[in-house]
């Protein structure tokens, strides 16, 4: 049911949805070579960060409530397009099969997420949001956090933390900061703990030098941003 609908809808018109699709980025380079006159080279990395998002693993990603609301009225998640998500006729059997739809790709139980409530003065968060800052991985230089957009050109911007805890799963936060690459190949997202040197990669003055926690704090303390 789930399929039928994203063939109904065109879906993979924009996104990549089981390994195809994502065709309007073919457009969006033309644009950016024939309008914004870029060399095709760099039209080709900027059109990522305009284009729809590739929805691998967005089972695991998303909280289904969040998903079933998102398709039933988008909301802005990127602010700085111009565009947004279009709204769709669907009702709300066909909304509740898209998101079952998710987490049967990724093999996620329905609608069963596990939620967590960090204290905003634990010694955990408080070593995320110490981790988070300039004097460690400066999150901030690409992230939009609250009302504070970053520096630079909107490219190079990523989403707004403030959507963090309605929106994505506490698990995934683990696996994606451990690794974005993993989750999603070719992303702008930078790995901060090695995989291959991971015991050695985080800063040994924070949390005893623990890599497992120094994850857990940033997710902790990026669960607490408003």
């Amino acid at each position: 049911e789930g399929q039928k609908i994203i063939r109904e809808y065109n879906c993979q018109g924009c996104h990549i949805i089981e390994g195809d699709g994502g065709a309007i980025e073919l457009t969006i380079v033309d644009y950016l070579v024939n309008y914004e006159d870029m060399i095709e080279n760099e039209a080709n990395v900027v059109a990522a960060s305009f284009s729809p998002p590739n929805l691998i693993g967005e089972g695991k990603k998303v909280q289904p409530e969040w998903l079933y609301h998102f398709i039933r009225e988008p909301n802005i998640v990127r602010p700085w397009l111009k565009v947004k998500m279009p709204t769709f006729p669907l009702n709300e059997t066909q909304t509740n099969s898209l998101v079952k739809y998710f987490s049967y790709l990724d093999d996620q139980d329905f609608p069963f997420v596990d939620k967590i409530a960090p204290d905003h003065d634990s010694e955990m968060v408080q070593a995320g949001k110490l981790l988070f800052s300039e004097d460690y991985f400066s999150c901030g230089i690409c992230h939009i956090v609250g009302d504070k957009f970053p520096n630079g050109s909107p490219e190079n911007w990523a989403p707004n933390f403030s959507l963090a805890k309605d929106r994505l799963k506490p698990g995934w936060m683990i696996d994606w900061i451990t690794n974005p690459q993993d989750l999603l190949p070719g992303t702008k997202m930078p790995t901060f703990f090695d995989p291959e040197y991971f015991e050695w990669s985080g800063p040994d003055d924070i949390l005893e030098g623990d890599e497992h926690k120094h994850i857990e704090a940033l997710r902790d303390y990026i669960m607490t941003i408003k």
